[in-house]
């Protein structure tokens, strides 16, 4: 059985869509890279559109649980 040689990714950098797309094109998988993405962005529009904003402004209470 062969191993795969190992691939060093500097992901720091990249959002996790250019991160997939990178991992695509290194790996063969490119369309399915792309569609990924597509499937993120549309799920994401449609969940947009579902939510409703509170009435503005709103105010956040940060709670710190460290020293």
């Amino acid at each position: 059985m062969a191993t795969a040689p190992p691939l060093v990714v500097n992901y720091e950098d990249k959002s996790w869509q250019q991160l997939v797309t990178l991992l695509g094109e290194a790996t063969g998988h490119e369309a399915d890279a792309v569609a990924r993405v597509k499937a993120f962005d549309a799920q994401e529009a449609a969940l947009k559109q579902k939510i409703a904003l509170p009435p503005q402004p709103v105010s956040a209470m940060v709670l710190n649980g460290g020293t």
